[in-house]
C-alpha cells in the first residue's frame, strides 16, 4: 500500500524529471516511466566499476586513490543504465567519509547542473568492459591483513570510517580491534609486531608503522 500510494502521489505532480542520489532502493518500473524525461541516478563510482549498494567502501578497500561519481539514466537494472556523464574525485591522505561524501556530492551536483544547461542529455551505454558489482560489506570485509601497505590500510580506515569497527590482523592471527586510524610512517620497523606508544598502538604493516588508537 505505501508504494503504490508513493508511485500515486509521485504521478500527480507529473515530474519532468527525477533525480536521485545514492538511494539504496531500486525504482519499480512504473516509478521509472513517470517522468517524462527520465530518472537520473548519481552513483559514487565510475560506472561501470562498483556498481552495488555501498561503493564507497570497495574503492576505499581497494585503495583506489582516484576515485569518482557517475550521474546515470536508471533502469531495470542496479547501476546499469546509459551514462549521462562522470567525474573522477581525487582524495588526499587521511580524508574521512563525511568529507569524501561532500566531495562526491559537489562532483554529481556539478554534472547535473552542467547537463541542465544542454539542450540534448547524452546517453553513453555502459557496456561490460571493467564492470564490477560488491554487495554490502560484512564483518570480513572489516578485516585488514598486515601485509596491506601502510598508506592503503591508514587510508581505507579513516575514509571508511562510517563502517567502524575495523580490525588488524597480525601475522600471530591476533586480531586488534581499531577506533581510529592518526597516522603512519612508511619505512619504520618495530621490534615486534604490535607496540604500545603512550596513547597510541603501533602496528607493524607491510611497509610502515599504523598509528592507531583502539
Amino acid at each position: 500500500m505505501r508504494a503504490a500510494a508513493t508511485l500515486a502521489a509521485i504521478e500527480e505532480l507529473q515530474p519532468d524529471l527525477v533525480i536521485a542520489a545514492c538511494f539504496p532502493h531500486i525504482f519499480p518500473e512504473a516509478m521509472l516511466k513517470i517522468p517524462k524525461i527520465g530518472c537520473l541516478n548519481i552513483h559514487p563510482s565510475l560506472l561501470p566499476a562498483y556498481r552495488g549498494p555501498q561503493p564507497l567502501f570497495w574503492q576505499l578497500r581497494a585503495g583506489e586513490q582516484n576515485m569518482g561519481v557517475t550521474v546515470h539514466w536508471m533502469d531495470a537494472g542496479v547501476d546499469t543504465g546509459d551514462i549521462l556523464g562522470r567525474a573522477t574525485v581525487d582524495l588526499s591522505d587521511g580524508v574521512n567519509s563525511i568529507e569524501i561524501d561532500k566531495l562526491v556530492a559537489q562532483a554529481g551536483a556539478k554534472l547535473i547542473v552542467s547537463a541542465l544547461s544542454e539542450d540534448e542529455w547524452p546517453r553513453l551505454l555502459q557496456g561490460s568492459a571493467g564492470a564490477s558489482y560488491q554487495r554490502a560489506p560484512t564483518t570480513a570485509d572489516k578485516v585488514i591483513p598486515t601485509s596491506w601497505s601502510v598508506r592503503r590500510t591508514f587510508n581505507f580506515l579513516r575514509g571508511a570510517d562510517a563502517w567502524a569497527p575495523f580490525w588488524i590482523e597480525t601475522e600471530d592471527a591476533e586480531q586488534i580491534e581499531v577506533r581510529e586510524a592518526v597516522g603512519y610512517q612508511t619505512g619504520l620497523k618495530l621490534q615486534r609486531s604490535v607496540e604500545q606508544r603512550g596513547e597510541e598502538v603501533w602496528v607493524q604493516m607491510k611497509d610502515g608503522v599504523l598509528k592507531v588508537k583502539v
